[in-house]
């Protein structure tokens, strides 16, 4: 008679052990921003920014801007744009990068 309750016991532990939990994150929490720096360099002459200072280690604050709970480089890029330099000097296409900081090309490393 153990054994039957025994392996009762078990089967149900098994079943429910096995049962998929599901967690639910809050639709409202947005990531808070976070703080990069960053350098930006034309053929290793140090890029300037609006005001004619150099892009050497500048701090950029970053926003979650599509709401995925986690950060890109391209909003990292958008941001230092926006601060820096100007929205349309960056841009995006089929393969990567083709504008940044308001030059285009199709090989921008």
């Amino acid at each position: 008679m153990k054994r039957k309750w025994l392996s009762l016991l078990l089967a149900l532990a098994m079943v429910l052990g096995m049962m998929p939990v599901a967690a639910f994150a809050d639709d409202a929490a947005v990531a808070d921003p976070i703080t990069v720096f960053l350098t930006v360099s034309d053929q290793g002459v140090l890029a300037e920014d609006n005001g004619g200072e150099p892009m050497a280690q500048r701090e950029v604050t970053v926003m979650d801007l599509d709401s995925s709970g986690d950060f890109t480089v391209d909003e990292a890029l958008i941001a230092a744009h926006t601060a820096y330099n100007k929205e349309s000097g960056y841009a995006t296409g089929t393969y990567g990068v083709t504008k940044l900081w308001g030059t285009e090309s199709s090989n921008l490393l």
